[in-house]
């Protein structure tokens, strides 16, 4: 067990329900991705704000998958069968996937995934080998190259920095028949480059996607 999970379960209170409800939040999904599991739904708002110790522990979960797991979105069964649903999805390609999480929900609800990623950033993360679905090493334009022929692209947590965003959405346009494009993250925020946010036109997607943090995501369809 992580140290971080020993110091949260030592906050359980028996006179704290909701405190106590999100520790075993957290417990439970943690426990589930040390089984190569997802949850099933997003974990409701955490965030414990009358005890400072508890505060910082509970609003630190996403940093500890980020680093654990190689999570930064939290996928979710609930999410991944919704978008299936809403645009009949089939087969989808995963873009800069990291270790594939995304891939993995939507693979679990009947979604055929390709999971790719340059995995420069492996060499360098304790968590790069630990994929949870597989991976093929390829940059995004190489994968858009060779597996365009898929009813979808998904790219979460696009990096705020750079242009990868802008360069991927450039060759997008010209692909003769273009699959349908999603990008998850936070509208001018955590995810992608200001420029992707000013030049791109994008949707949002209308399923459910509560946050469980200061983190606004969303997935958006990338329009033109």
């Amino acid at each position: 067990m992580s140290s971080y999970l020993n110091k949260t379960l030592k906050l359980l209170n028996i006179n704290n329900p909701e405190l106590n409800r999100q520790i075993n939040e957290i417990k439970q999904i943690v426990e589930l991705l040390d089984q190569g599991k997802l949850p099933t739904v997003s974990p409701k708002k955490l965030g414990y704000y009358a005890d400072p110790v508890a505060q910082n522990l509970i609003s630190s979960f996403r940093q500890y998958l980020s680093l654990h797991y190689g999570i930064w979105s939290l996928p979710d069964l609930v999410k991944a069968r919704a978008l299936k649903k809403l645009f009949n999805l089939k087969q989808g390609l995963e873009l800069m996937a990291g270790n594939a999480y995304w891939s993995k929900a939507l693979s679990e609800v009947g979604v055929k995934m390709i999971a790719t990623d340059n995995l420069r950033w492996s060499i360098s993360s304790k968590t790069g080998s630990q994929p949870i679905f597989p991976v093929e090493s390829l940059n995004a334009l190489e994968a858009l190259e060779k597996y365009q022929d898929v009813d979808f692209i998904l790219v979460s947590w696009s990096p705020n920095f750079g242009k990868s965003d802008l360069e991927l959405v450039n060759a997008w346009r010209k692909l003769a028949n273009r699959p349908k494009l999603f990008f998850i993250g936070e509208k001018e925020g955590a995810t992608n480059s200001p420029e992707f946010w000013q030049e791109v036109k994008l949707e949002r997607v209308p399923i459910d996607f509560p946050s469980f943090d200061f983190i606004d995501e969303e997935i958006f369809q990338v329009i033109c």
